[in-house]
């Protein structure tokens, strides 16, 4: 049961956690994509659809924890000094929060364990975890996330250099927050934050929203000022299902006004050379509405920034899996694909990036971007694709061009139009 002699137990496990070290580096890996169609899961016993996925046969980097285990997915296999790092993360939370913190733990156990139900159904497999496990898992992690967003945003006072924090540290540790195994229901996260001890030391701040400064600082997204303000609006108040679907919705665009009777799919569009030798011009556009509302209008091709650095590919790997595995509304997976079609050469990458639209952040050769881009896109199976009309009004004004018609009479043996 979620009462004093759990929370006694989780104590003294976490007074006597053993110091913990970081590495500044991780290994360089090679990233696969996995047939997803056959990996979704299908509940026919519950009206409750799960949202977040396990994700089998699939042994690349890009989608297990280096570092941190955060839920039950991974909980318990080779992750130990991170173990220990998450209990003095959540003992000092605790022990800031009243002078009986014992009290404050108890509440958050008996909290989580009241949601335990809701919680376990928002995972695709069954979590082989007792109910006291399992909400000590939820308490532990949720409340170890929270200390983390306070002690990025300079809420609380940490006395000491926190390797978490430092540049290199975080990097690291991010890749293991956005994977979609590490996911915590967001229910957790804001039945933790309810608890008025915790409240107290958000001080009027939506998790969310501490969530994206923190991962948002690391993507380094380029913003005007009044974007960011525009950003940090949408992500208040965030009803979401976990923090990656939460990073997904800040760079999406916004959702289409009518989607009956629409066609969803998948349609090529022209590479840039060919785009550029219809007339087609491509420009820099803004992040008011997200990174990946890409618009044509009278023959310009308005492409928002995106910045692209060590971590950006677990990022777009996750999101697309949590995509096809959930049966979103495919936004990033779209994304990828047609900047994809877009790419003929490593020169089309250079040429983004002279225009502002493609930002290497760290990454030395383009070679690199063009490799993530291209094999990924062509790894895809997109439906639906929510840029079928743009390459439909792309293709419209193409073939409205004089120096397109007489391209077309020439091959159709007229001498004349």
């Amino acid at each position: 049961m979620a009462d004093g002699s759990q929370a006694d137990s989780i104590l003294e496990v976490m007074n006597s956690a053993s110091s913990y070290s970081l590495p500044s580096e991780l290994p360089r890996s090679t990233h696969c994509i996995f047939e997803l169609e056959s990996e979704i899961f299908k509940s026919t016993e519950v009206e409750y659809k799960p949202f977040l996925f396990s994700i089998p046969n699939c042994n690349s980097d890009a989608y297990k924890p280096h570092l941190f285990s955060i839920g039950p997915i991974n909980y318990g296999k080779g992750f130990s000094s991170a173990e220990s790092c998450k209990k003095k993360y959540v003992n000092q939370l605790l022990t800031r929060t009243s002078s009986n913190f014992k009290t404050t733990l108890r509440e958050c156990l008996v909290s989580v364990k009241n949601i335990e139900n809701q919680v376990r159904l928002c995972y695709s497999i069954d979590i082989n975890q007792s109910s006291d496990d399992f909400v000590t898992v939820m308490v532990i992690d949720g409340l170890f996330l929270i200390e983390l967003f306070l002690r990025h945003a300079k809420l609380v006072d940490t006395y000491v250099e926190d390797p978490l924090l430092q540049y290199s540290s975080r990097s690291s540790l991010v890749h293991d927050l956005v994977l979609l195994e590490n996911q915590l229901p967001m229910m957790v996260l804001d039945c933790l934050s309810n608890i008025q001890a915790v409240k107290n030391l958000l001080n009027g701040q939506y998790i969310s929203k501490l969530a994206v400064k923190f991962f948002d600082e690391l993507f380094m997204r380029p913003r005007l000022q009044q974007e960011g303000v525009v950003l940090e609006r949408r992500c208040l108040g965030f009803n979401g299902k976990h923090l990656l679907e939460l990073l997904g919705r800040t760079f999406y665009p916004p959702p289409l006004k009518s989607i009956h009777h629409r066609d969803w799919s998948l349609k090529i569009i022209p590479i840039m050379k060919k785009l550029k030798q219809d007339g087609v011009k491509i420009k820099r556009g803004s992040l008011e509405c997200g990174s990946l509302n890409i618009t044509f209008c009278d023959g310009v091709l308005i492409i928002p920034p995106m910045t692209i650095r060590r971590n950006t590919e677990t990022l777009f790997r996750n999101i697309i899996a949590y995509e096809l595995c959930a049966e979103e509304m495919t936004y990033m997976t779209s994304y990828v694909f047609i900047m994809g079609c877009l790419l003929d050469s490593v020169k089309d990458v250079e040429i983004l990036c002279s225009k502002g639209i493609i930002i290497n952040h760290g990454l030395g050769s383009n070679d690199q971007i063009y490799d993530f881009l291209k094999k990924l896109s062509l790894e895809l199976q997109v439906f639906p694709f929510y840029y079928s009309q743009l390459c439909d009004e792309v293709k419209a004004w193409c073939m409205s061009q004089p120096q397109v018609l007489k391209k077309c009479v020439r091959l159709l043996g007229f001498k004349k139009l």
